[in-house]
């Protein structure tokens, strides 16, 4: 996702001196053909075809993504979790699996309306509301973003089992929350646009080490085997609904309470996320799935 975007802001770049915007868009359709030739040749999902009946064709793919001699064994696994998921979507509002399913939402609404794809998208057109000399080297600045966003990626690959995923949320929320008030302030006492650029560079590193790629991880984790597919598409539904409800916000934002009331609402939301995280969210760092499901059925007794 962050090589997509930084490659994203270089190609825009090298069009910002001729402002052909139009060709900042064309320019999507090559990666999204290549996208649509490589689906042509992606093997379904061994999951599916033993849910459909196909075992020896669920077999071969396990085979194909390299599973060798522990090909059988997984879809015997695959096969037993599949007797076991009864219910539909209705499973999800069960006693043990509901707070699981609140708790994936939370994070996955979380990650979207605490700023990021305001930066993401807009962060051309903030610096040049902070100031910026020209479209150009606002572009340039955002592609500087992009950049960090992707190292700081990296960073975050590397401490994530070292440093549990909790810890980094809890880090990265607070360190998010700050980096926003100073943006709000920086625009409210009319700071120089470089003054914002670091600021929003901070924000970036403390959401790339957290909420960026920890939740995305901490869904595929949460969840039991038994409702992990239906859970993980609704927190996926939310995390794009939620940047939808954003990306569709935050000018009407800006021209109703200003760059700085902005920025402090967002900032204000990465404390409530940090909360939600403290208070909800379980450390997943070298447990079992059978752990963490045990998790969950004893805080859904406890609530009830």
């Amino acid at each position: 996702i962050t090589l997509g975007v930084m490659v994203a802001y270089f190609g825009d770049y090298s069009l910002a001196a001729s402002q052909n915007w139009r060709w900042m868009f064309i320019t999507a359709v090559a990666p999204s053909i290549v996208l649509l030739i490589g689906m042509i040749f992606l093997p379904e999902s061994p999951r599916w075809l033993a849910r459909s009946g196909f075992r020896e064709r669920a077999l071969e793919n396990f085979h194909r993504l390299g599973r060798g001699a522990e090909a059988e064994t997984e879809l015997r696994d695959v096969e037993q979790v599949l007797k076991e998921e009864t219910g539909g979507f209705r499973m999800l509002l069960k006693p043990g699996f509901r707070v699981a399913v609140f708790v994936g939402i939370g994070l996955a609404i979380f990650q979207q309306i605490t700023g990021i794809n305001t930066i993401i998208y807009y962060s051309p057109a903030i610096l040049r509301m902070s100031g910026c000399p020209s479209d150009k080297a606002a572009i340039l600045a955002a592609a500087i973003i992009g950049v960090v966003n992707v190292l700081v990626t990296i960073v975050s690959i590397l401490l994530v089992d070292r440093l549990g995923r909790r810890f980094l949320l809890l880090v990265g929320t607070i360190g998010m929350a700050v980096a926003l008030a100073l943006v709000g302030i920086a625009f409210h006492s009319k700071s120089a646009s470089s003054v914002v650029f670091y600021e929003v560079i901070g924000y970036i590193v403390f959401f790339g080490i957290s909420l960026g790629p920890v939740v995305w991880l901490l869904i595929s984790e949460i969840y039991p085997t038994k409702i992990r597919g239906k859970a993980m598409s609704i927190a996926t539904l939310c995390v794009w609904a939620a940047n939808w409800l954003v990306a569709g916000t935050f000018l009407s934002l800006i021209n109703a309470a200003g760059p700085a009331g902005t920025f402090w609402i967002f900032s204000s939301i990465c404390v409530l996320a940090f909360f939600f995280c403290l208070l909800f969210v379980p450390e997943t760092k070298g447990r079992s799935l059978e752990d963490i499901e045990r998790h969950w059925h004893h805080f859904g007794e406890k609530t009830a």
